[in-house]
């Protein structure tokens, strides 16, 4: 139906919210604090092993091809040590650590980790 009026979508006086910052808040980089998730340790655990699980089983193959069946096995229990051992000095670093006991980033815990430190530790 013409009624004479052309309905340009791109200088439509609409506007949608799409909840990112604008004006002088996305310039300057304030954000609104964003609050910390609620996941149990189980749902976390779980969401973690599916990650790991699936980049490997994504290159497990190349890797195993690359170096054979032995090396292959032998390479895949040495990385899956190695997992578990920085696995678990991350978390003794999270309990034991007061400055980390709010951390919920990678870098929130080496930022509380090394809050201490001397300043050559620091760079």
């Amino acid at each position: 139906m013409d009624d004479g009026s052309t309905s340009d979508s791109s200088s439509g006086s609409e506007s949608f919210d799409l909840g990112l910052p604008t004006g002088i808040d996305a310039l300057v980089g304030e954000e609104k604090p964003q609050h910390a998730g609620h996941n149990s340790a189980l749902l976390t655990a779980g969401i973690i092993i599916a990650d790991v699980v699936g980049a490997g089983i994504l290159g497990m193959p190349v890797a195993v091809a690359k170096f054979g069946w032995a090396l292959g096995i032998v390479l895949l229990i040495v990385l899956l040590a190695a997992n578990v051992h920085i696995s678990i000095l991350m978390w003794k670093v999270r309990v034991q650590c007061p400055t980390c006991s709010s951390a919920i980033t990678y870098t929130d815990l080496v930022c509380g980790a090394f809050a201490s430190a001397p300043n050559w530790q620091r760079r």
